[in-house]
């Protein structure tokens, strides 16, 4: 009895290694294509600018431009023909067909770091891996991946190649699906997944930045699902709880290819034979028409400024959208409510998911999809001049702060929330001191320059004591217009100053920019530059200003003719 067992398991292990031979006489045979994916023998793998790597079942093959056909060696394309030639004969031209892809393969495990030689790949830390190898973040420290371009998994001691994710158990590297797309009019055009597509003008076609988006009649706007489009105001109204939120900018989307068509008409044809795993996902956009309903808004529904997420008192996100800051240290726009903003500043993830940057997908204990990309935030719609009420009759522009002045009157610091001064004539940032007897800002990281309160404005629609930039800005009595770096107008709080090259700063009349220790110098000493405020519209004064300070100084005059 004992030797048949042994005969058996002598037999069945005979079984085995036969198996495994004719699997790796298989991998031998076929093709393997730089992508990982694997064609027939007597195949040729083709390259594909967007599903990699194809198949062409002719030995030594030549590729076609088209990206979708092949040729026998010995000949060459001619896409005019849709033939195969040389100099005896002319034959049509095969198509290719997809390449084999292994969805699962076995992880690669990672070894130690050291100190070593020169030449090696140093880590992060200062440890090494071996010059062929990746350095990637283990669970507590670096290890060394035997990858080039590696991705490292949970376990923290295997790694997958990239374009792959590491299974649940580390213990495999599973490819990533390719990106879904969205077909514009017929396929001519096309926009990122989770997108709408809309018709812009001349028959162009954009993309809004949200699924099931509803198109606005000016064709350059879009609102989210459920809303209608008030193009006079520049608004999206909720067709169900009358909110206001701002209309969103069109993206251009992007014009595809003679060939990729052709490609989507074959993948369509084998996914309804079964084949659906093996190509991009490709969805074509239902376009919702614009809808004509007139809305009336009641102010009783209202957003305060016109936006349902706010990020600070400048920008906001539509409702249902995350606020997070981009690399420099801006706004943008997460499509997704109470979201994970993730560390590389571009992307986000679900609520509740964990950004992984180095396989580039949102992961918790049940699976893992991609990161989410950001969108940029929209400024909120901004008060009318004015809108820092001082009294009944005198208020600020908005970004400043009423202040009292020696006369009894009022007068605005340039700064938003802004600390007064005793004496009645500065102001210093919030959460600082002032300091009269040294004349600056203080607290417990250090000291600034304080600065000087400018003239308030009339609560009327009154023109008097402006000073003009052009037909449409102007600055304040006792201020001057400055060019920004974008062609616009700011105001520097100085009468007559010198607007200083950075576009940024100015200096009193008679002093001199001196851009490298930010100072206005002149021959009796250096003063700290002054920081432009921004300029309020204004239409078209019609009578000139009552007095030479408020006239546009020369200096200015000089600055926009150079521009």
């Amino acid at each position: 009895m004992t030797q048949r067992m042994k005969a058996l398991r002598s037999f069945t292990k005979m079984q085995r290694w036969v198996v495994l031979c004719w699997a790796l006489l298989a991998l031998v045979v076929a093709e393997e294509c730089p992508d990982g994916g694997r064609c027939a023998e007597g195949q040729t793998c083709c390259n594909d600018p967007t599903n990699g790597y194809e198949c062409c079942p002719l030995e030594q093959a030549e590729c076609c431009g088209d990206d979708t056909h092949c040729c026998p060696a010995g000949t060459v394309c001619n896409s005019a023909t849709s033939s195969c030639m040389n100099s005896t004969m002319s034959i049509p031209w095969v198509e290719r067909a997809s390449a084999d892809q292994p969805r699962l393969s076995k992880s690669f495990r990672m070894i130690k770091t050291y100190m070593g030689e020169e030449d090696d790949n140093i880590c992060p830390d200062q440890s090494r891996c071996p010059s062929e190898f990746s350095c990637l973040k283990a669970l507590t420290r670096f290890g060394c991946c035997p990858l080039a371009q590696g991705v490292p998994c949970t376990d923290g001691k295997h790694c997958c190649p990239e374009s792959h994710q590491c299974s649940e158990d580390s213990r495999s590297c599973v490819r990533k699906d390719l990106v879904t797309v969205v077909l514009c009019n017929a396929g001519v055009s096309e926009c990122p997944d989770q997108t709408t597509c809309c018709e812009g003008p001349e028959g162009t076609w954009g993309c809004c930045p949200m699924p099931k988006a509803v198109c606005c009649e000016d064709k350059l706007h879009c609102c989210p699902e459920g809303c209608s489009c008030d193009i006079p105001n520049s608004k999206c109204i909720s067709s169900s709880t009358k909110k206001e939120m701002p209309m969103w900018a069109k993206l251009p989307a992007r014009i595809r290819a003679e060939w990729e068509n052709k490609k989507e008409e074959v993948t369509a044809g084998e996914a309804n034979n079964g084949a659906s795993d093996k190509y991009p996902k490709v969805t074509t956009a239902v376009t919702v028409p614009p809808s004509e309903e007139e809305t009336s808004v009641s102010s009783v529904t209202k957003v305060v400024g016109g936006n349902d997420v706010q990020c600070n008192d400048t920008v906001a996100c539509l409702d249902g959208t995350t606020c997070c800051q981009d690399k420099d240290h801006e706004w943008t726009c997460c499509p997704l409510p109470e979201a994970v903003c993730c560390e590389d500043f571009i992307h986000c993830c679900p609520k509740g998911k964990k950004c992984n940057l180095t396989t580039q997908t949102c992961d918790d204990n049940t699976c893992s999809i991609p990161l989410v990309k950001k969108m940029s935030a929209i400024p909120r719609q901004r008060a009318p001049v004015g809108d820092v009420i001082c009294d009944t009759t005198t208020s600020c522009e908005d970004g400043t702060t009423c202040c009292k002045n020696i006369t009894g009157g009022w007068a605005c610091c340039p700064l938003p929330e802004a600390v007064c001064c005793q004496d009645l004539e500065h102001c210093c940032p919030k959460g600082k001191r002032c300091n009269l007897a040294a004349q600056t800002c203080d607290d417990d990281t250090g000291s600034v320059p304080w600065l000087e309160k400018v003239a308030t404005l009339p609560r009327q629609d009154t023109q008097v004591g402006n000073v003009p930039c052009n037909t449409t800005a102007a600055c304040q009595d006792g201020t001057t217009c400055c060019k920004t770096k974008d062609g616009g107008w700011s105001c520097c709080p100085l009468p007559q100053a010198v607007c200083c090259d950075d576009h940024m700063h100015c200096c009193p009349h008679g002093t001199t920019c001196n851009l490298a220790t930010l100072t206005c110098d002149d021959t009796a000493g250096s003063t700290p530059m002054k920081q432009k405020i921004p300029a309020f519209s204004s239409p078209a004064p019609t009578t000139a200003a009552p007095s030479t300070s408020s006239q546009v100084p020369s200096s200015t005059l000089t600055e926009e003719e150079g521009t």
